[in-house]
């Protein structure tokens, strides 16, 4: 979030890399949440038309449908 505020992209997807990369058994809701949070901070008018920001968005996007799924099996 941090990156993002300051506009720093490559910062953010950096950082975002390995939560990226959790398992889903690992995507607890607080996870999910913080990664709302920095996808509304992605669609802000700053990154629009950003190709970093959509794939950022795409990647989350997927990552919390996947902890949603896995989430009702538990």
């Amino acid at each position: 979030m941090a990156h993002l505020l300051k506009g720093s992209l490559d910062g953010a997807a950096a950082q975002l890399a390995a939560v990226l990369k959790l398992p889903p058994d690992q995507r607890i809701r607080t996870v999910t949440g913080y990664l709302d949070e920095v996808s509304g901070m992605l669609g802000a008018r700053r990154f629009v038309g950003s190709l970093l920001a959509a794939g950022l968005m795409e990647q989350i996007s997927e990552f919390c449908s996947s902890a949603a799924t896995t989430g009702k099996d538990a």
